[in-house]
């Protein structure tokens, strides 16, 4: 496989994902709690926006990267100094196997292993998603934004309950009076 269909392919197996996303951000409020340590995962819990006690979903989450809109830079989980093994394992996974990609795939390889770069857009900052969450087999990345200032911070956070995720696509797909028109870009810079 040469790397733009490479690059292509995770695009739209990415793409195909952020039905649910934009569902989650806006039909859903974000609770849960954050882990401290090594071999326990932190958890979210998506509620209905209009009735709190009714659960969308609870999952498991990771860190795939760090985006800081102030200065542009994205940094991956595996870089994240104060990560955890529990919140970086799938992220230290991308690692691995792209240190194992040969000269041929130079391109996707410097993309994996450059720990912070600088993203001019947000097409490769959508590569930069896409391209993990296709090494990693799991698609959907959710965006959680932080003020700083009147900048923001955001964490994507890998949604590691894809049998659950999967479902609610389905419904999103049967259910066409779900609204998933977005007020804002999914990739929440």
């Amino acid at each position: 496989m040469n790397i733009p269909h490479i690059i292509g392919k995770a695009l739209v197996d990415y793409d195909s994902a952020q039905s649910v996303i934009k569902y989650l951000l806006k039909n859903t409020n974000l609770s849960g709690y954050k882990s401290n340590s090594d071999s326990v995962r932190t958890h979210f819990i998506f509620s209905d926006k209009e009735d709190k006690n009714k659960i969308i979903l609870k999952t498991e989450v990771e860190i795939l990267g760090i985006f800081y809109d102030k200065y542009n830079i994205w940094t991956w989980g595996w870089a994240h100094v104060g990560g955890l093994k529990s919140e970086t394992y799938l992220a230290k996974e991308i690692l691995n196997y792209a240190l194992k990609l040969g000269i041929e795939m130079s391109y996707i390889k410097t993309i994996l292993t450059t720990s912070r770069g600088v993203v001019t857009d947000d097409i490769q900052l959508g590569i930069n998603l896409a391209l993990g969450c296709s090494i990693i087999k799991k698609p959907y990345i959710y965006p959680d934004s932080y003020p700083v200032g009147d900048y923001n911070i955001v964490y994507y956070f890998i949604l590691l309950d894809n049998s659950e995720l999967d479902k609610i696509k389905e419904n999103i797909i049967k259910n066409k009076t779900i609204d998933i028109t977005d007020d804002e870009e999914v990739y929440d810079k």
